[in-house]
């Protein structure tokens, strides 16, 4: 399952028509216009097949925060080593595969605190889902030849599977962690169940104890657990 979360109504699509709608995004960003997914054939139902998508009538150039992720079911992991016990499990045959999670495939995000939101959105998603419970991966990346977001997902509370970079990143964060300063880092990173509270106090802390966590304490102590 695909799902993209904005702050507007939902609709859903068949997992065939992901490149179609992905496609409508790029046009639309590059020409400044804006997105109609009405032509887009919608899905009957949510099903572990069908993607997520928003409908916007904003020109998702200026102001619209785009942010697609997709639930993992697990998988045969190789290097096990890298990864926290949550985020593993050994199967019967002696090896390991990957735990239900969340990824974060795709953010895109024009004002300040969308990013950080968002993020945070798929969190909650994880949380409520009874067989993630708040396990989130994604792969930063360099999108532009210049910067890279690991610091930013650093911030939050994500962690590298690569050690060596998250030492480089906690010596940023010693020195200020002003993002102008920010290290150059790229990987696959993961959310610690140590820092899913981290997470979701960022940037607004009062909103969290308010609203957040007498709706999810049950299921963060659990995540916690």
């Amino acid at each position: 399952m695909c799902i993209l979360v904005s702050n507007s109504k939902f609709n859903l699509f068949e997992k065939r028509d992901l490149k179609k709608v992905i496609s409508s995004i790029y046009r639309a960003k590059s020409s400044k216009t804006s997105i109609n997914f009405e032509g887009i054939k919608c899905a009957p139902e949510l099903k572990r097949d069908t993607i997520d998508i928003s409908r916007n009538s904003l020109p998702i150039y200026s102001s619209t925060e785009v942010c697609i992720s997709h639930k993992s079911e697990g998988g045969i992991c190789v290097f096990s080593e890298h990864l926290p016990k949550g985020y593993i499990r050994r199967t019967k045959y002696g090896d390991y595969e990957y735990t239900p999670n969340y990824k974060l495939d795709k953010l895109w995000v024009k004002e300040k605190g969308q990013g950080t939101s968002n993020v945070q959105s798929v969190v909650l998603k994880s949380l409520k889902d009874d067989t993630t419970c708040g396990r989130v991966t994604l792969d930063a990346c360099c999108l532009d030849g210049e910067t890279a977001p690991g610091a930013f997902y650093y911030k939050l509370g994500f962690r590298f599977n690569n050690q060596i970079l998250n030492e480089k990143c906690e010596r940023w964060l010693k020195s200020g962690g002003k993002y102008q300063d920010a290290p150059f880092c790229v990987g696959s990173m993961y959310l610690p169940k140590e820092n899913i509270e981290h997470c979701l106090k960022y940037g607004n802390e009062e909103y969290y104890y308010k609203y957040i966590l007498p709706e999810y304490e049950e299921k963060i102590k659990r995540a916690l657990s």
